[in-house]
């Protein structure tokens, strides 16, 4: 549950980028943390999904999608989507000037 405070600090955070478009890729594979513990590696993965959520909101025009079958490289995990994401913000600015 989220106080006053953190709402205003949200709204803050939404204007830095204003409505330039702006996608968080997460990966979905989380089962590969040697790292941590079962225990731990939940709270790691819990932590990351809202950091990533509070990245996005820095726009108003957002989008954090889940990549499947990636891990932390999902450039190299999953390229094409990678690469479709970036044509695709690409895109849409072009379209807008």
């Amino acid at each position: 549950m989220s106080s006053g405070a953190d709402d205003r600090e949200a709204g803050a955070a939404r204007r830095l980028l204003g409505d330039v478009p702006l996608v968080v890729l997460t990966a979905a594979n989380t089962t590969n943390m040697p790292i941590f513990m079962p225990a731990q590696q939940q709270e790691a993965v819990a932590a990351r999904n809202t950091l990533h959520d509070k990245v996005a909101q820095l726009s108003t025009r957002e989008s954090n999608r889940l990549v499947p079958d990636s891990s932390h490289y999902i450039p190299f995990d999953q390229r094409q989507t990678a690469i479709d994401t970036v044509l695709g913000v690409v895109s849409q600015v072009r379209v807008e000037r």
